[in-house]
């Protein structure tokens, strides 16, 4: 992966706020420009978001839902 890139999509991500998803990085790359950067003719699958996630060091967890979930006991 580019370095360039990443840091695009790091950018873009943070954006969002604490809850992304693969989706986020498909619409993203989908864009017109975004294309013609990577220089692709067609849009990448959900998989190819999804993996690209995984590279990136993000990881999936579901939101803690509970009476403690901000840590206190």
């Amino acid at each position: 992966m580019d370095k360039d890139i990443r840091q695009e999509i790091e950018a873009h991500l943070h954006s969002l706020g604490p809850f992304i998803s693969a989706m986020d990085i498909v619409e993203f790359l989908n864009t017109l420009d975004m294309c013609e950067c990577l220089g692709c003719d067609k849009p990448i699958s959900l998989r190819t978001g999804q993996h690209w996630l995984k590279t990136m060091g993000y990881c999936w967890k579901r939101e803690k839902k509970g009476q403690y979930s901000d840590g206190h006991e």
